[in-house]
């Protein structure tokens, strides 16, 4: 069984500390890539622009997150599961926005692009149907799992498009395998620093990594939009 951390700073117990100022690391770097990735964009670029999202969904997951984890003592079952499943739900949506940014810069054929969007949005369907039925987290792991996995296969087709921005995508998404290992296999290296706090820094470092190849991606296709207009 796990040992909760806590501490008291001015009468207020905040369980898990660690736990929950990693997640606002999260937070505050996904913030910051979105605003980096979406700042002086023209409209006609940014809105068919779906990455981006992925980065703010996160940031604002992982502050839910923090609330979860910091908060438990004072939340009653339901408020704790009602956040909870929240922060997974926009991790989906999350997941699935990177699918779709993807699927918008790989495929030029809008047939294709339509058929795989499609796709994206059941599995996202059917991903928030089951992690509300099961409130289990394993579920929101294996949908990230399938969710970037595809990023990773299907960025492979526009590697010689872009082979740096693939580099730097697929060095984030193993990242965030490595990270889904140490969260299943609870490795810690103490209380005070458990699974849960590695898991999210090495989250920070897998955004960080995908943004670098993201931010690649947009220089080109930005270009591009620029010419068709």
């Amino acid at each position: 069984m796990e040992e909760n951390t806590s501490i008291i700073i001015e009468g207020v117990k905040i369980m898990e500390p660690i736990a929950g100022l990693t997640n606002l690391v999260i937070s505050a770097s996904g913030i910051f890539i979105f605003l980096q990735l979406t700042g002086r964009q023209p409209f006609s670029f940014l809105r068919k622009q779906k990455w981006p999202y992925f980065f703010l969904f996160m940031g604002a997951s992982s502050f839910l997150g923090a609330l979860t984890h910091s908060c438990r003592f004072y939340t009653d079952d339901t408020t704790f599961y009602v956040l909870w499943l929240t922060m997974q739900v926009i991790i989906g949506a999350g997941v699935s926005f990177a699918q779709l940014g993807t699927n918008e810069y790989v495929f030029s054929d809008t047939k294709n692009k339509r058929i795989f969007n499609t796709i994206v949005w059941i599995q996202l369907l059917l991903f928030i149907i089951i992690a509300i039925s099961m409130k289990r987290f394993v579920i929101v792991i294996i949908h990230s799992a399938v969710g970037l996995l595809s990023v990773f296969f299907i960025n492979l087709f526009s590697f010689k498009k872009e082979p740096l921005a693939v580099a730097w995508i697929s060095a984030g998404i193993f990242v965030t395998t490595i990270t889904a290992l140490v969260h299943g296999t609870k490795f810690s290296m103490g209380k005070w620093f458990s699974y849960k706090d590695l898991s999210h820094l090495l989250i920070v470092v897998s955004l960080f990594f995908m943004f670098v190849g993201v931010k690649r991606i947009n220089k080109t296709y930005q270009k591009k939009t620029v010419r068709a207009n």
